[in-house]
């Protein structure tokens, strides 16, 4: 019995497990002069921040990210400042590099957002500028901008990856950071909640407690890591292998079934209301729900088995700081539904009929 749960953490089926191609370069690596495998994303972003060396530890941030980032400048003692964004999640190189000047800052880090080219490059980085592009959301995408300095990227967000951080660099390699250790306690936990899981979808068998209780374990102990990890070698085998081609394939066509939803208007709003270049690939289906409803939905898609996570909640960094009204309306507003290779056009009906049992439920309530 296959229990078709629409979302949650990943685990590695076995139709992941038979499919993997021939190993070779990515896209996403192939015009880097040197690239390194670590852990997570967090700690790709601190070996990229090892390698600056003796560059004024001032960096500019978005307003909108999530607390690995933060977490990963404070942990290398930087100062930190940030910058809003509009609604839509757009930006232009020439508001970065206005604000890093204002900011005295000397790195910036930016995220194009969910798979999208939200970034207008309209003015050149300068060179006295160390550049980091967040990768993250926007791994399969191709998009490249010039002047960049790092790229990292988590890759444990796009697929069923025990651990797993990249991270490359433009200009010569580099530093030698000598030989990280593999964290195996996490891989550990994770792998085995991967097979409890696969067990618990695929056949019915256990429950669902135990491996959601490993999976928790293995993210506190990722999250409380002080030093740098290489990415496990099963995890980093599979990354080389995945059949990324078929991946982006299912995420676009995931995506494009959502866009046809008649009544996202009764919804809230939607931030990429086009997916109309083929070389984007989606990370998920990012939407703002209106007037505060945005819990009560969440709620009701998990009565359904569809698990519409948050992305991202606010940082305790940024609730201390405080952020642009409009980047506290986003926080409070966003939720996204899941697009990834697991789900076809059947899981995206569900969504659909999901979504109109909810609106005319809240129809009934007025009534």
């Amino acid at each position: 019995m296959i229990k078709r749960e629409i979302g949650s953490d990943f685990y590695l089926s076995r139709s992941e497990t038979g499919s993997q191609q021939e190993a070779g370069p990515l896209a996403l690596e192939l015009s880097l002069t040197d690239r390194r495998y670590l852990s997570s994303g967090r700690q790709a972003i601190r070996y990229c921040l090892r390698d600056l060396g003796a560059v004024p530890k001032r960096a500019l941030l978005p307003e909108f990210t999530c607390t690995s980032v933060i977490q990963a400048f404070l942990q290398e003692d930087y100062q930190l400042a940030f910058y809003p964004l509009d609604r839509d999640l757009g930006m232009t190189s020439s508001q970065l590099i206005e604000e890093a000047q204002k900011q005295a800052a000397r790195v910036l880090l930016f995220h194009p957002y969910f798979g999208f080219d939200s970034l207008e490059m309209d003015q050149a980085f300068p060179e006295d500028l160390v550049v980091i592009h967040d990768a993250s959301q926007s791994f399969a995408s191709n998009l490249s901008y010039p002047g960049v300095d790092y790229r990292m990227v988590s890759i444990r967000k796009w697929g069923p990856f025990s651990d797993g951080g990249f991270c490359g660099k433009w200009t010569g390699p580099f530093r030698d950071q000598g030989q990280l250790p593999d964290d195996r306690e996490v891989n550990r936990l994770v792998q085995e909640a991967y097979a409890l899981k696969a067990a618990y979808i695929e056949a019915g068998q256990g429950d669902k407690a135990s491996y959601l209780d490993l999976y928790r374990q293995a993210l506190t102990l990722l999250s409380g890591r002080e030093g740098l990890y290489a990415m496990d070698p099963q995890a980093r085998d599979l990354y080389l292998h995945y059949d990324w081609e078929a991946m982006g394939q299912k995420r676009r066509a995931n995506y494009q079934a959502l866009l046809a939803y008649p009544r996202w208007s009764d919804l809230g709003q939607l931030i990429f209301p086009q997916l109309d270049r083929e070389d984007l690939v989606p990370l998920y289906f990012p939407f703002y729900v209106g007037a505060g409803r945005r819990d009560q939905l969440q709620a009701f898609l998990i009565g359904r088995d569809i698990y519409a996570p948050v992305i991202w909640p606010c940082p305790d960094y940024l609730k201390m700081r405080g952020v642009s009204p409009q980047v506290a309306r986003l926080y409070q507003e966003i939720l996204v539904l899941p697009i990834d290779q697991r789900y076809g056009r059947q899981d995206m009906e569900r969504i659909h009929q999901a979504l109109d049992d909810y609106l005319e439920g809240e129809v009934k309530d007025l009534v």
